[in-house]
């Protein structure tokens, strides 16, 4: 007796064709699709959580702006602080602010005081900020003088920018003096291309350590550029009108290795101006 292997499993199926082994076929797999198609679940559209986001964020903030308008508007100045003064008086800076005690805050123009305020001699930037409690704050960026503009007995502070300012009252800054340029009219701002290189050389002063110790004026020349007197003994030194760093950078090798040796009475000009080198005029 022959046994036929069931390909499903079970020996004893057949199909009415007389095919043995064919396995036989779910009943529900025919219409499995169909059931499917029923099954499938319906995506409702959720709300973009961004958008609820943002409109949240727009009524947070226009509550805000109600709100410190609500404030402002029965709130009345009762205090000015200034901060940031080094050479303005408080008491100019509160006659150009032109707010008084009692003010309403709601009523005090910002921009216009900050335009006024800025539109003094030593002042570069204001910032102004009003609390609910009625507190005015000034805040100020002063101009920072990089020389003293000296032309005869005439002084006056010069920013890197070209702005003049008067000394004020028993201050002088450590600075350099600075020659060549006109100091009247003080209103006048210093432009012109000899200023820019100027004030370029004497920035590159301010960040070299050794050379703003030991150089106490500068000037023009038309013919050498920058000039300038060593605090020791006067010596002049040349540095022409370009690659300042560096050759401030020169300066300062050949004071601590030649001038310990000879020191500064030994000569009367250093000069520069040429790479690699220092020309030094002796006495």
């Amino acid at each position: 007796m022959k046994f036929m292997k069931n390909n499903a499993g079970n020996p004893g199926n057949s199909t009415p064709g007389g095919n043995m082994g064919e396995p036989l076929r779910k009943p529900d797999s025919v219409s499995g699709s169909k059931k499917n198609r029923r099954r499938k679940a319906i995506q409702i559209p959720m709300p973009n959580r961004s958008v609820a986001y943002l409109v949240a964020a727009l009524l947070l903030v226009s509550g805000s702006v109600y709100a410190a308008h609500y404030l402002m508007a029965d709130t009345k100045i009762n205090d000015i602080v200034i901060t940031g003064m080094n050479y303005s008086s408080e008491e100019d800076i509160r006659a150009a602010a032109g707010v008084l005690p009692d003010t309403p805050a709601d009523s005090v123009r910002a921009i216009q005081v900050i335009e006024s305020i800025e539109a003094m001699p030593y002042v570069r930037e204001a910032g102004v900020v009003i609390s609910a409690l009625g507190t005015m704050r000034i805040h100020l960026t002063e101009r920072k003088p990089i020389a003293v503009l000296a032309q005869g007995d005439a002084l006056v502070m010069v920013d890197a920018d070209g702005i003049k300012m008067e000394l004020p009252d028993g201050y002088y800054p450590d600075v350099p003096l600075l020659y060549g340029f006109d100091v009247h009219p003080a209103g006048d701002t210093l432009n012109s291309a000899a200023f820019k290189q100027t004030a370029g050389f004497l920035k590159a002063l301010e960040r070299s350590k050794v050379a703003s110790l030991t150089v106490s004026e500068v000037g023009w020349h038309e013919e050498d550029g920058i000039f300038a007197l060593s605090r020791e003994n006067g010596v002049r030194l040349v540095f022409g009108k370009y690659n300042f760093a560096d050759r401030l950078e020169n300066w300062e090798e050949f004071y601590r290795q030649v001038v310990p040796q000879k020191g500064m009475t030994a000569f009367t000009s250093l000069d520069f101006r040429f790479e690699g080198q220092v020309v030094a005029h002796e006495i």
